[in-house]
């Protein structure tokens, strides 16, 4: 069973408990939160609204994008970010967590295409790649918690998942 909330800027679709799909909808209005105040000048309001459906487990992903499945060898992503033609789609899963909540983030891969949407929305031109993925990176290993935001954490270890 799907139930949807809806925050100020996202809406989201959710198949795992009403507490993990919250806190990542207010997660994800905190990291826009810190998006805007590091960076003034960024559009964070998307020209088109974001559809994130947060998903309870690795099969309910496998559900939503199977083709990460389908290919022998290939990443199981915790989350999947795509544009569409009406709206920008994420896919998370709620059972993701950091092996410590204060030096990686488990939506590292969740917050980097968000940022990254951003930024090609805060330009009249493309940008060079170096530039675009560094900044989404550096925000990507954002922490939250209840009452504090880690911006931008150094990550001695690379991100798993996969962005699309």
């Amino acid at each position: 069973m799907w139930s949807e909330i809806n925050t100020g800027h996202f809406t989201v679709w959710s198949s795992a408990d009403d507490g993990s799909a919250r806190t990542l909808a207010w997660q994800f209005e905190q990291i826009r939160s810190v998006v805007k105040t590091m960076w003034p000048w960024a559009q964070v309001d998307l020209t088109k609204p974001m559809l994130i459906f947060v998903v309870k487990d690795e099969a309910a992903m496998k559900t939503m994008v199977p083709e990460f499945w389908e290919r022998r060898g290939a990443t199981h992503p915790a989350s999947v970010w795509v544009t569409g033609r009406d709206r920008h789609y994420m896919v998370i899963r709620a059972d993701v967590r950091g092996q410590d909540t204060d030096v990686l983030n488990p939506h590292t891969t969740a917050y980097y295409g968000y940022t990254n949407l951003v930024l090609e929305e805060s330009f009249d031109h493309e940008l060079p790649l170096w530039f675009s993925r560094g900044l989404s990176g550096v925000l990507s290993n954002t922490i939250i918690h209840d009452t504090t935001v880690k911006g931008g954490a150094a990550d001695s270890v690379a991100p798993g998942g996969a962005s699309c």
